[in-house]
């Protein structure tokens, strides 16, 4: 911009989400279920109403409330293998408008 011009900003328009294929990698099933807990967390309020199998999601991948902690294991022990352990599973999730 030289002396004496005015500077014009251009007009951006919010496209709103994009659609990007995004390979989330989790040891546990209950890391991959703390993965979705934040996402959803991340997500506007308007946009978590379209999201499907939650309670089978719950069930399926998260915590085991009988679970007891042996606490001669230590805390990082605890946090790494709480809850479900299943170590052989796949997922798929969509994020649609």
């Amino acid at each position: 911009v030289h002396q004496g011009e005015e500077f014009e900003l251009p007009e951006c328009k919010d496209q709103g989400f994009t659609r990007p294929r995004v390979l989330l990698l989790a040891p546990f099933r209950n890391a991959a279920y703390e993965l979705m807990t934040m996402l959803l967390r991340l997500m506007p309020d308007s946009q978590k109403k379209q999201v499907h199998n939650r309670k089978r999601m719950k069930e399926e991948y998260g915590p085991d409330p009988d679970e007891k902690c042996d606490p001669k294991k230590g805390m990082d022990w605890a946090d790494t293998f709480k809850g479900n352990k299943d170590d052989a599973f796949r997922i798929g999730i969509s994020l649609n408008r």
